[in-house]
């Protein structure tokens, strides 16, 4: 790693939502309220990014563990990343503070029982990411390859069809290391919060309201996880925008729309999945894979104990194109929101400044021991996560 034996305060930024109507160059401060989610000790293939520029900013991202050497996340996350000059960390922690502290503490490291941190080889954003205005999709998403493995188990992507699943009223958990209350602090610690309303915005994004909480500064990245006819807990989006005050509406982006370029550069990376017992869904595989015999595969084999999960099957209602979705909005609570058990919880995140006891952080890079801060910037749109 490149490091040094250095401790130093530091003030970090959080990738954060977009003003829709500052322009690029306008530096906005946050003022939202933020209201706590559950602190989340379970998701531990739920992980931060920390990226390190030269000149000392930096800031902080969410993601998903998803390989040995691979790391899920936005792509407004890993878009201006040079491997040549810039350092990025990621902190398998549920505690990035403590994270970083085993990595870099002489008798602490990637081994150490509070999980310490690995450094990444490259960051890479989807080559159609762009900060649209208006209804436009922006194709936020990216992806971390380390230099070292990470532990598994490893989270798996969803396959199915989302606009063909009852996904509006069924419980999605967003996961994320982000703000929690108005003045930045509790960036850091990964949190989660159940919500119910959560659907489909567009062929590849999905979008929510306020029940229950919203993800916001901190966040970006971070994975919406649902349970996918399969019985497996899925990443079906990750985590991308929302307005200005992370109060009214959230945007996620789905992972169905992108498994081409999540497959390619894995496999150039080469951490693909294989289409053995590994613990992984593999692609374009000629048999079942065992560990997802009911996935979306173009089969219909006594592998899958439960066919009416595997879209392949006639006794499927996603069989040649049909379509398991209830009507949206028919679950609803008193309000005419969705009912959820724990409505009213909410996480923090996105691109707000942190600083002081809650980021205490022994970091040392190859370029010293830097504050790393940095102005949020706004273009046209939402409000970047």
């Amino acid at each position: 790693m490149r490091i040094a034996a250095i401790v130093f305060a530091l003030s970090l930024v959080a990738c954060g939502p977009l003003d829709e109507t500052a322009s690029p160059n306008d530096t906005v401060t946050a003022t939202a309220p933020i209201i706590n989610g559950h602190t989340d000790t379970t998701d531990t293939n739920v992980a931060s990014l920390l990226v390190g520029y030269p000149d000392g900013s930096g800031y902080l991202c969410s993601g998903s563990i998803i390989g040995p050497y691979t790391f899920l996340t936005a792509g407004h996350c890993t878009n201006k990343f040079n491997p040549l000059t810039d350092v990025g960390f990621i902190v398998l922690n549920n505690n990035s503070d403590r994270g970083l502290q085993d990595a870099f503490y002489p008798d602490g490291g990637f081994n150490s029982i509070d999980g310490g941190a690995v450094e990444v080889r490259f960051l890479i954003a989807n080559p159609d990411f762009r900060q649209q205005t208006g209804n436009q999709d922006w194709n936020d998403i990216g992806l971390g390859f380390t230099s070292q493995p990470m532990p598994g188990p490893y989270l798996p992507l969803n396959r199915y069809p989302l606009d063909r699943l009852p996904l509006y009223g069924a419980p999605v958990t967003e996961v994320g290391f982000g703000e929690t209350s108005p003045d930045g602090g509790g960036v850091g610690t990964r949190r989660e919060v159940t919500k119910y309303d959560v659907k489909v915005r567009s062929a590849g994004e999905l979008t929510s309201g306020a029940q229950a909480g919203l993800t916001c500064e901190g966040d970006s990245g971070g994975p919406a996880l649902f349970k996918t006819p399969d019985g497996l807990m899925s990443v079906i989006g990750t985590t991308s925008r929302g307005d200005q005050q992370c109060a009214q509406s959230g945007i996620d982006t789905r992972v169905d729309a992108y498994l081409d370029f999540i497959r390619i550069n894995m496999v150039d990376a080469g951490d693909p999945p294989s289409c053995g017992a590994d613990g992984r869904c593999g692609f374009n595989c000629t048999a079942p894979d065992p560990d997802c015999p009911c996935a979306p595969d173009g089969f219909c084999t006594s592998a899958c104990t439960t066919p009416e999960a595997d879209p392949d099957c006639p006794q499927s209602c996603l069989y040649n194109g049909g379509s398991c979705a209830v009507q949206q909005g028919t679950t609803t609570g008193s309000t005419g929101s969705p009912s959820a058990a724990d409505a009213g919880s909410k996480k923090g995140g996105g691109c707000s400044t942190a600083s002081g006891s809650d980021l205490i952080w022994p970091l040392a890079l190859v370029f010293g021991a830097v504050a790393l801060s940095r102005s949020r910037r706004w273009t046209g749109g939402s409000r970047r996560r």
